[in-house]
């Protein structure tokens, strides 16, 4: 938590046991958003998303914002470095905004991280820039993608545009095409999944709410996120991924499965010694050739889609070739522990050594703590104005101190900002 020098709260940031256990499960990719509305101090919300391994929203941490500046940014990401026992994610995904930019840069290791943009937030830029819509679909080839950028400008007279011109030449930082090769946990569209994070959000709280609001209204969602597979095929395969698989991406699988045996089709093989190069058509797709390299020692295969290495699933052309050579189960190369039921089995640990679910109690007493503030706060509001009934409350409070002192279990109370860190449930 920050403060300005008239002791007004600018800063905070929280995270929880179970926001620290999902990133250290799900926190590769992370979506960073402050498009949330602000709370009736004019404070904006910021919440670290990621995606799970059913591929719905998770929270990592959350933040309280009064400024938007680089200071801001910069305090916030060290926060969340420093409550993720300093573990970098692959990739952090946020809209343009310059600030946020610089603040990147200087927190995180380039070498471990990676910035990309958001294309939902580009692709609304569009109609305010011009007349046209640009695409930048996961399965476009690079030079397919150059070429129609070129002739939509040329066709409607836009190659002196600046903005279209700018984000052109930024292209590998927002079109998919151009990080195929990137592990994205599912998350193409990118921010959208803060965006629709912050449509969760909505449902708990409202613009006005106060701090202390919105804080619980963190805890409610985090602890909110908190049936048989149909199979279709008598694929042995099939049956593996929907005992490994969480249903969400057994699903996802098995859309690949089916392409795999009703979409694609052989257009060459050539058999090596140790590399079998296997060249398929895809039918769904207009048509596209794809070869994959499939090495005959271990069973692992390479596919020119990338579609495995962005997501984690095998393509329809590797599971082609798994199907004709009657694998009975996938490889263990292709079992991303993200993706499985078990991904959350793994002891996880808190910054100070101990497993996350050691702290539960911890974090239920803290809770209670914040809650007791929340209380007392609330009684003296309703009567700030009546002197009476605070001289009362006063005397009540005096008594219970008192009983205390007499035990000797009253502790010398913190500053303010220790207390309100207790209130706020922060770490």
């Amino acid at each position: 938590m920050r403060w300005d020098d008239k002791q007004h709260l600018i800063r905070v940031f929280w995270a929880d046991a179970i926001g620290r256990k999902n990133y250290a499960s799900f926190g590769d990719v992370v979506s960073f958003d402050t498009t949330f509305s602000m709370n009736e101090y004019c404070m904006v919300f910021a919440p670290f998303t990621g995606v799970d391994n059913s591929k719905s929203c998770v929270t990592f941490a959350a933040a309280l914002l009064y400024k938007e500046d680089t200071e801001s940014f910069v305090w916030l990401f060290e926060a969340f470095r420093a409550a993720m026992s300093d573990c970098d994610p692959t990739c952090i995904i946020t809209d343009q905004d310059p600030a946020m930019k610089i603040a990147i840069e200087r927190v995180f290791d380039s070498s471990r991280t990676r910035h990309r943009l958001c294309m939902w937030h580009i692709m609304k830029k569009v109609p305010e820039k011009s007349s046209v819509t640009v695409f930048g679909a996961k399965h476009t080839e690079l030079e397919e993608f150059d070429e129609v950028w070129n002739s939509i400008l040329e066709k409607y007279d836009l190659m002196n545009n600046t903005w279209l011109q700018h984000m052109f030449q930024i292209r590998d930082d927002w079109i998919p095409s151009y990080y195929r090769n990137m592990p994205m946990s599912g998350v193409m569209r990118t921010t959208s999944r803060s965006e629709s994070e912050n449509n969760f959000f909505g449902h708990f709280t409202t613009p006005h709410c106060n701090g202390l609001s919105k804080t619980q209204a963190v805890q409610t969602v985090i602890s909110v996120q908190k049936l048989k597979a149909t199979e279709k095929t008598p694929l042995d395969l099939e049956k593996h991924a929907s005992k490994l698989y969480t249903h969400t991406i057994f699903y996802e699988f098995q859309n690949e499965l089916l392409a795999a045996c009703f979409n694609c089709g052989l257009h060459s093989m050539i058999p090596d010694e140790n590399i079998q190069i296997v060249t398929l058509i895809d039918h769904k797709r207009n048509s596209k050739i794809h070869t994959v390299r499939h090495h005959l020692e271990n069973n692992s295969a390479e596919c020119t889609c990338k579609m495995y290495e962005r997501e984690g699933i095998p393509c329809r052309h590797i599971l082609w070739v798994m199907k004709e050579k009657g694998l009975k189960s996938l490889p263990a190369a292709y079992i991303k522990t993200q993706w499985t039921k078990a991904a959350m089995n793994m002891p996880m640990f808190d910054l100070g050594g101990n497993l996350i679910e050691d702290t539960t109690n911890m974090e239920a007493v803290k809770k209670k703590v914040g809650h007791l503030w929340s209380e007392i706060f609330t009684c003296v509001s309703m009567e700030e104005n009546n002197e009476d009934c605070l001289d009362d409350f006063m005397k009540l409070i005096d008594g219970f101190k008192q009983s205390l002192l007499s035990r000797g279990n009253l502790q010398a109370s913190g500053d303010k900002g220790k207390q309100m860190e207790t209130l706020l449930d922060c770490p």
